[in-house]
């Protein structure tokens, strides 16, 4: 089996041109600590100053004036990949647990929406850790429910996990499960889907590994 040249140096250099888009997504998703270009005074609820950045949050609830409230059930959501905690307003989901009698906490994960992005791997175990540090600088204390959609389900999974004695009630929408890091997964995804890879694969594997190979 051999393997043209010219098809080798195109693959070596599309795959140097997905590497640098994706250092290039991750500088502009991660880290901007903004939405659509608006900066941070002009984001609705709180921040909090957390170990690795400024963390944004909100609480709602019927008549709450933005505090939880110790008599009233507690409901925290956590948003997927590459989006933010306004997609909580937009689904419907806060209006449907206001109706429920509960408070609900939503935030941004580190490096999306208006929080800050630290320079590091971006796993499920470092935003399970920052919404324990989120709640412990809230002075949350009390169990609660928590719900995780997409990658906010293995976060959500992750917490649940270091904290059984928290968590009422462990919903999980679409969950992603993966526990690598983000971004080596979203490469090699990309690369997944590139013509020449999959040609690549077809030549190595099929002949050793397909139907027919040690005939």
């Amino acid at each position: 089996m051999t393997l043209d040249l010219n098809s080798f140096l195109v693959g070596v250099l599309c795959t140097f041109i997905v590497y640098i888009l994706h250092v290039s997504f991750r500088r502009l998703l991660f880290g901007s600590g903004q939405v659509r270009g608006q900066p941070r005074s002009l984001a609705p609820g709180s921040f909090a100053s957390l170990s690795l950045g400024e963390v944004h949050y909100t609480i709602y609830g019927e008549r709450g004036g933005g505090e939880l409230r110790p008599s009233r059930p507690l409901a925290v959501l956590v948003h997927g990949f590459a989006g933010s905690s306004a997609v909580w307003r937009s689904s419907g989901y806060l209006r449907v647990l206001e109706g429920l009698g509960y408070d609900v906490l939503t935030f941004d994960n580190y490096g999306h929406g208006y929080s800050e992005g630290p320079d590091c791997d971006y796993a499920a175990e470092l935003f399970a850790g920052q919404l324990s540090e989120l709640l412990s600088n809230l002075g949350v204390t009390k169990t609660f429910d928590l719900l995780g959609f997409s990658m906010g389900g293995a976060i959500a999974t992750v917490y649940a996990h270091r904290n059984p004695g928290r968590v009422r009630r462990l919903i999980l929408q679409a969950p992603s499960v993966a526990r690598d890091p983000i971004f080596p997964r979203v490469l090699l995804l990309g690369l997944g889907c590139l013509p020449f890879v999959s040609e690549l694969l077809a030549r190595l594997v099929i002949p050793r590994f397909g139907e027919g190979a040690n005939t």
